[in-house]
């Protein structure tokens, strides 16, 4: 669509109006010190790409070439890296029997600052989130199987290189995974239980959230507040 873009407005207002930031696609992230936006996009020359746009000045830059689609895109909490998930290259089907209803998977990337070359963290991976102090990731996992949510949908816990990594839900499907903001807890939503969980990250035991509210299906948690 070449009519969306994106708007970026002063708060309070100046009383000079927003400003049209151009041409946009997918999500947005403001980097820590709220001069960036990193976005993913897609050029006529260079295809998907990981792009950054100067807030004030509305210059754009490439930060990466992707050799697939980039679905989504968020700044680590200090500026150091930026979390993204990108569709995986699929094998051609050798069967008319296959199903035809399920999406593309996406994996989970990190981008170091300055770098080119990103590294995976984990596969099948539906959503994520950056803890507070930026030393984990907690991730939405799931094999696409026609249906809303996976059945085996789970929450995991990552180190950004990868090297500590632990399932957290026991139930399945569990989903919508949010750090607290002490980077202590991660609260999910146990789906069939119709429940919200929070698990603690050093002893990983989890404790259903009880009282009002609680109750009744949540597909979205916003956030801790």
């Amino acid at each position: 669509m070449k009519s969306w873009n994106l708007f970026v407005s002063s708060y309070p207002p100046r009383g000079d109006g927003p400003r049209d930031l151009g041409h946009w696609y997918e999500t947005l992230s403001f980097s820590p010190d709220g001069k960036f936006i990193v976005h993913p996009s897609f050029d006529p020359t260079d295809h998907d790409i990981l792009q950054t746009i100067n807030v004030e000045t509305g210059k754009r830059e490439t930060i990466y070439k992707a050799a697939a689609t980039i679905w989504e895109a968020k700044y680590a909490p200090d500026g150091s890296s930026i979390a993204f998930t990108m569709t995986r290259a699929e094998p051609k089907s050798t069967s008319d029997d296959d199903l035809d209803c399920t999406g593309p998977e996406t994996d989970l990337w990190i981008l170091p600052w300055g770098s080119k070359t990103p590294v995976k963290i984990m596969d099948g991976v539906f959503g994520f989130d950056w803890s507070p102090d930026g030393r984990f990731l907690a991730i939405d996992t799931g094999t696409e199987d026609c249906g809303y949510p996976p059945g085996d949908g789970a929450v995991f816990v990552s180190s950004l290189d990868g090297k500590v990594q632990f399932q957290l839900s026991n139930d399945a499907p569990s989903m919508g995974a949010k750090f607290s903001p002490d980077s202590k807890n991660v609260m999910f939503v146990d789906f069939n239980a119709s429940r919200i969980v929070i698990g603690d990250l050093a002893t990983r035991k989890l404790a259903p959230l009880t009282g009002p509210g609680s109750g009744g299906h949540g597909y979205v948690l916003c956030d801790w507040k």
